[in-house]
């Protein structure tokens, strides 16, 4: 059933309501992931910690002059601003990630599990998350994951997960809180990693966007591909880089605790925040837990993963002020 009309960035198009996927088992999870590019998974997280996550980032915001002071009477409610408020950003700010409450959320067990159920073996994710403040006016434009990472050199042997996780690796959102559509929820376009036409030539320069080669102005250089979601799909004439009808864009109003699991090569982006408060997210990056794998991130990026064992002695330790036991692991 279609939505109202969402901001796609700086055009109204029609959205799609997203459904949940938690209540499917593994086969039915991955062969719907691989149909429509993502799940939603409502309720994986436990609620109550997503919230001590978000009091302890408005806490943050608050005190930096970020936020209102009355934010912190009601986490349910949005993170209000004022013309006193200070602009903030999240992204690039490793130790904020590092607050135990929120640690915990971003590295949960049952993320964990959830993609070692999907990958069918054990999981990682890496150590650099993606923390966003969005404040009224603002998005993230339309893109797909796989050009912040530059592709295996080869298939690792005997992880036939492939085909459903191009790369090995994959992306969970997972709002911080109650993030509906109006402050900036994530929008996802349905089939876009089949019926995106990279291969026809429509989009012929969209790549990989770390080389310091790449400055196409099309976004290579920035990771997106269009600020104009009505490009893709939804909009009064059809999308104009989409080779047929199939794609068309998903989103919905997000509780806490619900998370969404994307493809590297699904096409996606936030709406515009047409509230007047922040909306508090994350990306998280996940993938196996294979060598190969790994020694190819870190060579490629500079970027470390870690194991669910390792993140809770870690945060164990964090919460205790007892020594880590695994502090020598990378």
């Amino acid at each position: 059933m279609p939505c109202d009309a969402v901001l796609g960035g700086v055009r109204m198009v029609r959205c799609h309501e997203m459904i949940d996927s938690g209540h499917l088992p593994c086969n039915r999870l991955r062969h719907r992931l691989f149909r429509d590019g993502y799940v939603k998974i409502a309720g994986a997280i436990p609620p109550q910690d997503v919230m001590l996550a978000r009091r302890a980032l408005v806490e943050l915001l608050v005190s930096e002059g970020a936020a209102c002071p009355h934010s912190l009477e009601n986490l349910t409610m949005g993170i209000e601003l004022d013309d006193l408020c200070k602009p903030v950003s999240l992204l690039g700010r490793a130790q904020v990630a590092e607050i135990p409450a929120v640690r915990a959320v971003l590295e949960h067990p049952a993320l964990y599990a959830l993609i070692a159920g999907l990958f069918g073996t054990d999981a990682v994710t890496m150590r650099h998350k993606w923390l966003r403040a969005v404040p009224q006016g603002q998005y993230t434009g339309v893109h797909s994951d796989s050009v912040y990472f530059p592709p295996l050199p080869c298939e690792p042997a005997g992880h036939q997960e492939i085909e459903l996780f191009p790369g090995g690796v994959c992306t969970i959102w997972i709002p911080l809180g109650h993030v509906p559509v109006s402050q900036g929820a994530l929008m996802v376009c349905r089939g876009s990693h089949k019926h995106l036409a990279r291969d026809s030539g429509l989009l012929p320069d969209y790549g990989y966007a770390g080389s310091a080669l790449t400055k196409q102005s099309n976004g290579t250089s920035t990771g997106w591909l269009t600020r104009d979601a009505g490009m893709v799909a939804g909009g009064h004439q059809p999308g104009v880089l989409s080779s047929d009808s199939h794609c068309r864009w998903d989103t919905c109003d997000f509780q806490p605790g619900d998370v969404v699991v994307l493809r590297m090569d699904t096409i996606h982006m936030t709406a515009c925040n047409v509230d007047q408060t922040l909306r508090l997210s994350c990306d998280t990056r996940w993938m196996s837990q294979s060598p190969e794998q790994q020694g190819w991130l870190s060579v490629a990026t500079g970027l470390r993963t870690i194991s669910c064992a390792e993140s809770q002695h870690e945060l164990h330790a964090s919460t205790t002020g007892a020594p880590d036991p695994l502090s020598d692991f990378g």
